[in-house]
């Protein structure tokens, strides 16, 4: 049962008032995903993808994030992933997230959480009450979508752009 008395996710004010994520009628077909955002003045972020994001895929993507936030509060810095790190699934998991030449950025790069979960966890933290066949068969179509979207983040004034997945 999902417990309401968890911290909350930290979410960026202007991601949840904008159109990174849309409304979409069920069984519809999604539109392409192309969404920017200006981040004050430090530049600008932009979001790819071959399908839009629903308000399921956006459920998910909290729960993640709530689940990262634990992983790092129980863990420390044992649950980060970054260039450096010779372990091979976070090793392998960096490579996937920055498919160009992670090295060329090392040091760089923030690190990032690596997320140990189940099916079963994911659809309790996205308010499921089962976890049967049909719905882990959605978290998963949503987890792909999540997956395919690609960030690209530009520094203004510094003619320089970064590529990055929005999860591995």
């Amino acid at each position: 049962m999902f417990d309401i008395h968890r911290a909350p996710v930290r979410y960026l004010p202007a991601a949840g008032l904008s159109t990174l994520f849309l409304p979409l009628a069920k069984g519809a077909k999604r539109p392409v995903l192309n969404v920017g955002y200006q981040m004050s003045n430090s530049g600008t972020l932009h979001f790819s993808a071959r399908e839009a994001l629903g308000v399921p895929e956006q459920t998910l993507l909290l729960a993640i994030l709530q689940l990262a936030g634990e992983e790092y509060a129980n863990l420390g810095w044992a649950a980060t992933v970054d260039a450096d790190d010779s372990r091979e699934l976070p090793s392998r998991l960096w490579l996937e997230m920055y498919p160009w030449n992670p090295h060329d950025d090392r040091g760089k790069m923030p690190s990032t959480v690596m997320v140990r979960t189940t099916w079963k966890t994911l659809n309790q933290r996205c308010g499921s009450k089962s976890d049967g066949g049909s719905i882990t068969a959605m978290r998963r179509a949503c987890l792909q979508r999540l997956c395919e979207v690609v960030v690209w983040e530009e520094e203004k004034g510094r003619r320089r752009t970064r590529q990055s997945f929005l999860l591995v």
